[in-house]
């Protein structure tokens, strides 16, 4: 086998290897890897308020996903409309990494 083949057959390797190592990576977020603040309390609510620190690659049901471990037997369109009341300036399809959300910690 001749020395670029070689050279790019280990490229290719290295770099499969270090695709699997991020996605891996990536799919172990829980609470505790995220950046947030003790949950608040809210009179008369099916839910208590996380601000939360936005990664890349997260996305609004991700992170309730996330914060509420899955144990959650609450709608789509009941999650986003509990997000836009915490977050009224705020696009739930446009959330920007690095910048800190309120989301519900459902009860």
């Amino acid at each position: 086998m001749s020395f670029s083949k070689r050279f790019i057959l280990y490229i290719s390797i290295i770099l499969l290897i270090a695709s699997i190592y991020k996605d891996l990576s990536l799919a172990n977020n829980s609470i505790e890897n995220y950046h947030y603040t003790k949950p608040l309390t809210t009179a008369n609510s099916h839910y208590s308020i996380v601000k939360v620190k936005v990664e890349f690659g997260d996305t609004v049901i991700s992170i309730v996903e996330d914060i509420n471990k899955g144990n959650m037997k609450i709608s789509l369109e009941q999650i986003m409309d509990d997000f836009q009341h915490l977050n009224p300036n705020t696009n739930s399809q446009s959330i920007q990494p690095k910048n800190y959300y309120y989301f519900p910690l459902y009860k």
